[in-house]
């Protein structure tokens, strides 16, 4: 079954980096849990670092600095909205840098219709992907919502965050 447009490969997977940040298994990501993660691949930061990171986190709402499951699938499915946004930042650079080089008259005339050409291959491709993407963001977060608006209010309540919480199996 699908959870709030989630496939159950991708909530497999979000269960499965949840087991690896909740190192302790107490069902909480806290700044230990980080710190031990983060050593493990080299990256030494102080459980404060940690902590003051997870309180400042806007999913954060009662300033523990740990996440339950809930806030931790939002932190993650928002970090990778974030990562997406900067592959497209990065891709839009190197559109422009060609651009550039084309505008600059360095290429001889085979070399800049080529570059042109594949200039317009690329532009497309991330313009297609991009529509793509935007519009299944855009459908999963219409779909999230009307799961998570229970009585079909227009906003959300605590009650239903409560809802969803005991739906994932987790505490609010």
């Amino acid at each position: 079954a699908r959870v709030y447009g989630t496939s159950d490969v991708q909530w497999d997977q979000l269960d499965e980096a949840w087991h690896i940040f909740d190192t302790n298994g107490d069902g909480l990501v806290t700044p230990s849990d980080l710190r031990l993660l983060l050593l493990t691949y080299g990256f030494d930061h102080s459980e404060e670092e940690l902590g003051s990171y997870l309180n400042d986190l806007p999913i954060n709402i009662e300033m523990d600095a740990s996440l339950d499951k809930a806030q931790f699938i939002l932190w993650i499915t928002k970090l990778c909205e974030r990562l997406l946004a900067e592959d497209r930042e990065d891709k839009v650079e190197k559109e422009n840098a060609m651009q550039d080089l084309i505008d600059s008259g360095t290429l001889d005339n085979t070399q800049a219709v080529a570059t042109r050409d594949s200039l317009a291959q690329i532009k497309w491709d991330r313009e297609e992907l991009e529509k793509i993407i935007e519009g299944e963001l855009a459908v999963n977060d219409q779909m999230l919502f009307e799961k998570l608006d229970t009585n079909s209010k227009g906003f959300l309540s605590v009650f239903d965050v409560h809802r969803l919480a005991e739906e994932i199996g987790e505490r609010y």
